[in-house]
């Protein structure tokens, strides 16, 4: 039994030396973990602008009908009936 405990208690003394050889690069660590999120969502927020910016170039492209893209309660669906309306008189 004596050579387990010797075993844990070097392998407790391992991971206590590892650890505070990664404490003095742990900023560096974090701060590209940090810059690597926030990257990722300025570029999922550019993307999410294009189409706000771009919608109907998207809506026919993907074949979105105007009903089911903005709803039956937006005002661009409600203008389009009424072109519609106003074409089949």
């Amino acid at each position: 039994m004596y050579g387990i405990n010797l075993f844990t208690h070097g392998l407790n003394h391992f991971l206590a030396y590892l650890l505070l050889a990664l404490l003095p690069i742990a900023p560096i660590l974090l701060g590209l973990f940090l810059v690597s999120f926030f990257k990722s969502n300025v570029v999922t927020l550019e993307n999410l602008n294009a189409v706000n910016k771009n919608q109907e170039k998207y809506r026919e492209e993907y074949g979105y009908t105007i009903e089911e893209w903005y709803g039956k309660k937006s005002k661009m669906y409600k203008e389009h009936v009424k072109k519609q309306r106003g074409i089949s008189k």
